[in-house]
C-alpha cells in the first residue's frame, strides 16, 4: 500500500537537496538549503553534504552559507 511511501513534503526536501548540489559550486551548499537554528547562539547551521561532517554557518548579512571552523 501506500503506508510505505514518502510523503510529499519528504519529497519536496529530498528534491530541494538534489536540486541545490547540482547547482552549487566548491562544495558550498546553495543559499536556498535551510539548516537548524542552534537555540544557544541563534545561528544557522547545516551538515553538507548530509552525513559528511562538514559543516556551514549561514551569513546573517549575505544570506549565504560559509564554512564552519570550530
Amino acid at each position: 500500500g501506500l503506508s510505505n511511501t514518502t510523503s510529499v513534503d519528504e519529497r519536496f526536501d529530498i528534491l530541494g537537496e538534489e536540486v541545490a548540489m547540482r547547482d552549487t559550486s566548491a562544495g558550498i551548499p546553495s543559499s536556498t538549503m535551510n539548516g537548524e537554528v542552534n537555540p544557544e547562539d541563534n545561528h544557522e547551521y547545516l551538515e553538507y553534504p548530509r552525513g559528511s561532517g562538514t559543516w556551514f554557518i549561514r551569513n546573517s548579512q549575505t544570506n549565504e552559507w560559509n564554512k564552519w571552523e570550530s
